[in-house]
């Protein structure tokens, strides 16, 4: 989709996400963003998790705004983005016990944005990652992007080094959609939390296997 907004301009409004700039949602919006952030919170209590606990609660008020912030600024790499990744709409495909593929039956909740709302997803709630983030980023995410859009005749317009600067920018966005994807998918499953640098929460789960 990457390459088809960039040949296509313009081509990208068709897919805007109206959620978090239409005021007469707000209200709503806002509200279905916090109760996330409860449940997130009950998790963190059950787990003892005092600090990250009170992390959460502290956002909680601020939490439209990280997310408008997230999916609405100006990106490197627009795109269409998987929006509610869940086992509703994901399939994965195993080897050895180990998920080697993926594939998504919706895009119902997609919309156009950032790449990194995407990325941070992945990365945080597909395993302990956290530790090979740089390279996730640079030789799965960056290198094969290049390579694909060079492929099409494409140059890459970005350097890594600009791609790394938004995705740090959107880091504490990245920590609360995956606390609250894994949180609403899991539910006693994702009482597995552990803390990470600068971030409220960041659980970890396996997804089951769904397709051979």
């Amino acid at each position: 989709t990457f390459i088809h907004f960039t040949r296509n301009p313009g081509l990208d409004s068709r897919f805007i996400n109206s959620t978090y700039t239409d005021a007469n949602k707000r209200a709503e919006v806002k509200e279905d963003l916090e109760g996330k952030m409860l449940d997130v919170a009950a998790i963190l209590e059950k787990a003892g998790q005092e600090i990250l606990l009170n992390n959460v609660n502290v956002l909680k008020g601020n939490i439209f705004n990280i997310y408008r912030e997230a999916y609405t600024s100006p990106s490197v790499m627009p795109c269409l983005t998987h929006g509610m990744p869940t086992l509703a709409n994901l399939e994965f495909k195993y080897f050895d016990s180990l998920p080697v593929d993926a594939r998504f039956k919706s895009f119902g909740a997609g919309s156009c944005g950032s790449g990194m709302v995407d990325l941070h997803t992945f990365i945080n709630t597909s395993g302990d990652n956290v530790a090979r983030e740089d390279f996730l980023l640079r030789f799965v995410y960056y290198e094969t992007l290049a390579s694909t859009l060079k492929s099409q005749g494409l140059k890459i317009h970005f350097s890594y080094d600009d791609m790394k600067t938004e995705f740090v920018q959107k880091r504490l966005h990245g920590y609360l959609h995956s606390a609250a994807l894994l949180a609403g998918e899991s539910g006693e499953r994702a009482e597995k939390v552990v803390a990470a640098p600068a971030a409220p929460v960041q659980a970890v789960i396996a997804p089951k296997p769904r397709f051979n």
